[in-house]
C-alpha cells in the first residue's frame, strides 16, 4: 500500500499510559508510539478514567449501561472475572463502549498491559471488532504479579491474555524475546523495539556528551546507580536482592545510590553503604545519569524490555546486569555486561567506563504493521 493511502486511514489508539502521571517504562513506550503514530490520523484514549468521570457520564446517558452489564456478566460466567472485577467493569466499560461506538470508522490499536486493556479486548472479541494489540510485555508471565482486582486466579489472567493475542489481527511486541515466547504458543507477532521519543533522546545525547568531557571527574567522584520503580514487582524483587548482596561486599568503596518511583519505601531496610534517594525529579535523575559510574540491573526474569537499558546506553553509561535477565544478553558491544555481584569491584567499574561502545539506533517503523 502506498504511503498516501495509509496516512488517510483513521485509527483509535487505546493505552493505559497515555497522559499517565507515572513516568515509568510503560509511559515512555507509549510516548514512542504516540510520536510514531503522529504522522497518521490517530485519536488517543486512556481507559483508566476514575469513578467520578464514570458516574458523570452515566448521569447523562444510560444507553451503555445494559451492554456494560451484559459484558460484565459474560466475563464473570465464562472468563474468570472476580466479583470485585465484575463491579468495576460495569462502570469502567460504560465510557469505553461509548468511545468504541463513536469511532466505528477507526481501526483500533490497543496497548496491552494486563487488566483493563486485556478485558476491553474481550469486549472487542465479543463484538467481533478487529484490532491490533501492542503489548509492553506478556503481562501474566511476569513473576508474582500483585494485582488481583479483576480475575479470580492467575490461570484466568493468563488464559484471557493469550486468547486476546490469538484473536488479534496483529500483535506488535517490544522485543524479539516476547515474540519468541508467543511463537511457542502458536501466535504470530512482529516486534518494534523501544527507542525514546525525540525530546528524551536529545536529553540523553547531551548527557552522553557531558560524560565524555568529564570522564576523569566521573571516575574519581562518581557513584553506582540502581534505578527502578517499586510498583513493578519484578523490579522490586531484584532491587531488594541486589541491596542485600551489595551490603555484604567489603571490597567495594564506590558510593551506591538507589532512586526511582516508590523507592523511598526502602529507607527502613537495614543497610550500611547504600543511600536511598527515593522518587526523584527529572532534573535530579539527569544529574545522577551525568555523574554515575554505572547502572546496575538485577531484574528478575520477566518479559518485555527495560526501557532504561536503551536510555542509559544512549547516555553512554555502562550497565552491569547481575541477574538472568535474558533480553540483555550478548550486548557487550553496547556496554551491557553480565557480571556476578561477587565480581564487581572499583577496578572493574573504572575499566568499563573507559570502554568505547555502540549505541542503539532508532528503529524504522514499517508501515505494513498498520495495514
Amino acid at each position: 500500500m502506498e504511503e498516501k493511502e495509509i496516512r488517510k486511514r483513521k485509527y483509535l489508539f487505546i493505552s493505559p499510559f497515555y497522559k499517565s502521571r507515572n513516568k515509568n517504562g510503560g509511559f515512555k513506550r507509549c510516548s514512542q508510539l504516540i510520536e510514531t503514530f503522529s504522522a497518521y490520523d490517530f485519536l488517543f484514549f486512556n481507559p483508566y478514567f476514575n469513578f467520578k468521570k464514570g458516574f458523570l457520564f452515566l448521569k447523562k446517558d444510560f444507553s451503555n449501561l445494559l451492554p456494560s452489564l451484559l459484558f460484565a456478566i459474560r466475563l464473570y460466567l465464562f472468563k474468570g472475572l472476580s466479583l470485585r472485577g465484575f463491579l468495576l467493569i460495569i462502570l469502567k466499560s460504560i465510557f469505553f463502549i461509548e468511545i468504541i461506538n463513536r469511532n466505528k470508522n477507526r481501526k483500533i490499536l490497543i496497548e496491552g498491559a494486563g487488566n483493563l486493556p486485556i478485558i476491553f479486548c474481550q469486549y472487542l472479541i465479543q463484538r467481533k471488532i478487529s484490532f491490533i494489540i501492542v503489548p509492553t510485555n506478556i503481562e501474566y508471565l511476569v513473576p508474582d504479579p500483585k494485582d488481583n482486582n479483576y480475575f479470580r486466579s492467575s490461570f484466568y489472567k493468563f488464559k484471557n491474555e493469550i486468547e486476546v493475542y490469538k484473536y488479534a489481527e496483529k500483535v506488535i511486541t517490544i522485543s524479539e524475546y516476547d515474540s519468541s515466547i508467543l511463537s511457542c504458543l502458536y501466535i504470530d507477532s512482529k516486534f518494534f523495539p523501544y527507542f525514546p521519543d525525540k525530546k528524551l533522546y536529545e536529553t540523553l545525547v547531551k548527557i552522553g556528551k557531558y560524560r565524555e568531557k568529564n570522564l576523569k571527574k566521573i571516575i574519581k567522584n562518581g557513584q553506582i546507580l540502581i534505578l527502578g520503580s517499586i510498583g513493578n514487582n519484578p523490579t522490586k524483587l531484584g532491587i531488594l536482592k541486589l541491596i542485600k548482596l551489595l551490603n555484604q561486599k567489603s571490597n567495594l568503596k564506590c558510593p551506591i545510590k538507589v532512586a526511582g518511583f516508590g523507592t523511598e519505601d526502602l529507607k527502613d531496610i537495614k543497610q550500611t553503604k547504600i543511600e536511598i534517594l527515593g522518587t526523584v525529579s527529572k532534573e535530579v535523575l539527569e544529574e545522577l545519569m551525568k555523574n554515575c559510574k554505572c547502572l546496575i540491573i538485577n531484574q528478575s526474569p520477566t518479559t518485555g524490555f527495560l526501557t532504561k537499558i536503551v536510555e542509559f546506553n544512549l547516555a553512554k553509561v555502562p550497565i552491569l546486569v547481575t541477574s538472568n535477565y535474558y533480553q540483555a544478553k550478548n550486548l557487550e558491544n553496547y556496554g551491557i555486561h553480565y557480571k556476578d555481584v561477587k565480581l564487581i569491584s572499583d577496578h572493574l567499574i573504572n575499566k568499563l567506563l573507559e570502554g568505547n561502545y555502540r549505541v542503539f539506533k532508532k528503529p524504522n517503523f514499517k508501515e505494513d504493521l498498520l495495514e
